[in-house]
């Protein structure tokens, strides 16, 4: 307690790293003396300034790497908590947490003719080379191209270090707002879950008979989870390649049977609902197939980022019709068609297609109310997931250009390979195309977590919208639509509902 005493308060004017060290010293100086509500407060004492300095960014790269410096406190925040043995105690301090890594509050790109120009150089150079992954890696066109992208790339990034962000803190959820939102949606279970020190815990809160009754759970070693994850997205992957052998694509389908049914089994006890269930997760856990599992198949389930984003737009659709907003990108066989086809289903809809669906009108079209689809080929960029793209009339659409401009839809539909994917940065941050649009002030995304076929998606898709221009909510109708097609032809369609359920 005296050397607590003799270190004083921390100084507001050091470097960030100095006093997150400080806080953390501080913090593990009162539980030597025995003091936990002490280490708490300095826990998340640290953790706030944190997320001030964090705000002072405009640069989504620069948020997400900074959280990185937080590590070390969330986990001393989660041992706390786990010490307690109170459920309310454990979900708060995951929440915390993803305040901090999460950058829930929105960075828009800015208005910068010079960013602009080199992104139109950076979409034309990489229009312009598809095709090229089929040459040898040491061919020197290939290898040209590749080059040129990373110098662009880097260039975009580094002009958006410089910009100012907002002053102010990410907010965070809390037990208490959970269990005063499910009073408002009872038919919903919440299931908040992270990983501490190489085990995954999971907090369930119960809507409806379960009065909010908020249990605490051990699901495992995460290793196994994490692994099974991994081997689910290479089996979606070598299952939907066509130009894979037969015998091959049979065998990572039976492969991809097993791993689910593994992953089924270490969650379903806390999954097991027949109701809404909403995960809440982070990190590399926000690609876990949750809704693919077969005790969630057929059922409503959202995966949200955080308890803050469920809250701020659960029900949040507008009790008047929705407008639908609609484009297709070139080289999909049904893309034009679906988009034609979803659009009868709305009045009103505007649609975008051909040489009309470039990437200025698809960013102003994601800057207005209701509903988006967009069919087009997708790419996930797992080494830099601000440049993950959707393929318009005119090139790629980068994550890193997506601009909700004064407005967002409440939900926007990726009918495109792999853009619910995101990559794990190091802090435990994930950021992909999806999750963009989530910080961007989207309340839900359905995407998909690995390629789907062009007549899947024409199926599911055009189901999904019947059921939505009827009121139905977009998790019942994508659970609905994926469970029928299994039961048509055994087909398993990567497609989850992220965010919030609308």
């Amino acid at each position: 307690a005296q050397r607590l005493a003799a270190l004083g308060p921390v100084s507001p004017g050091d470097p960030i790293t100095v006093r997150l060290h400080g806080r953390r010293v501080r913090a593990l100086l009162a539980l030597a003396a025995g003091d936990r509500a002490r280490a708490g407060r300095h826990v998340r004492e640290g953790q706030r300034d944190l997320g001030v300095h964090r705000a002072g960014f405009g640069s989504l790269d620069l948020r997400t790497a900074a959280a990185v410096h937080g590590s070390r406190l969330a986990e001393m925040d989660m041992e706390l908590a786990l010490a307690s043995g109170q459920p309310a105690a454990v979900l708060d301090a995951a929440e915390r947490t993803r305040a901090v890594v999460g950058a829930v509050q929105r960075v828009n790109p800015p208005r910068d003719p010079e960013s602009a120009t080199l992104l139109a150089e950076l979409r034309q150079l990489l229009d312009g080379a598809r095709g090229i992954e089929s040459l040898p890696a040491a061919d020197p066109e290939r290898i040209r191209v590749r080059r040129d992208a990373l110098r662009l790339k880097q260039a975009i990034l580094a002009r958006s270090w410089h910009r100012e962000g907002r002053t102010g803190e990410d907010q965070n959820g809390t037990t208490w707002q959970v269990r005063a939102t499910l009073r408002l949606h009872p038919d919903t279970t919440v299931l908040d879950v992270a990983e501490h020190a190489g085990r995954l815990v999971g907090v369930r809160v119960e809507g409806g008979g379960g009065r909010g009754r908020a249990t605490l759970h051990d699901l495992g070693d995460a290793s196994r989870m994490r692994e099974a994850a991994r081997r689910v997205h290479a089996d979606l992957e070598v299952v939907a390649n066509t130009l894979v052998p037969m015998p091959l694509r049979a065998a990572a389908s039976r492969s991809l049977t097993r791993c689910l049914a593994q992953l089924d089994t270490q969650m379903s006890d806390v999954l097991c609902s027949p109701d809404q269930v909403v995960v809440v997760v982070s990190g590399w856990l926000g690609v876990v197939p949750w809704s693919m599992l077969a005790s969630r198949r057929g059922r409503p389930t959202v995966v949200a980022p955080s308890v803050h984003h469920w809250r701020t737009y659960a029900g949040s659709a507008s009790a008047a019709p929705l407008r639908l907003s609609a484009a297709a990108g070139p080289g999909l066989q049904h893309a034009a068609d679906e988009v034609r086809e979803i659009a009868r289903l709305w009045p009103h809809a505007t649609v975008l297609a051909g040489d009309d669906a470039t990437c200025a009108r698809t960013i102003e079209m994601l800057g207005s109310p209701g509903i988006v689809h967009l069919a087009a080929h997708g790419r996930h960029e797992p080494d830099n997931p601000l440049f993950s793209s959707v393929r318009m009339a005119d090139g790629p659409l980068f994550a890193h250009e997506l601009d909700a401009g004064g407005g967002a839809p409440g939900l926007v539909v990726l009918s495109c390979c792999e853009v619910g994917r995101a990559s794990v940065r190091p802090g435990g941050e994930a950021l992909g195309f999806a999750s963009v649009l989530l910080r961007g002030g989207v309340g839900c995304v359905v995407a998909a977590l690995a390629p789907v076929s062009d007549e899947s998606a024409l199926r599911v898709m055009t189901r999904v919208h019947a059921l939505l221009s009827v009121g139905h909510p977009v998790s019942e109708a994508l659970a609905t639509a994926t469970a029928e097609g299994y039961e048509a032809d055994g087909a398993i369609v990567p497609l989850v509902s992220f965010g919030a359920p609308v």
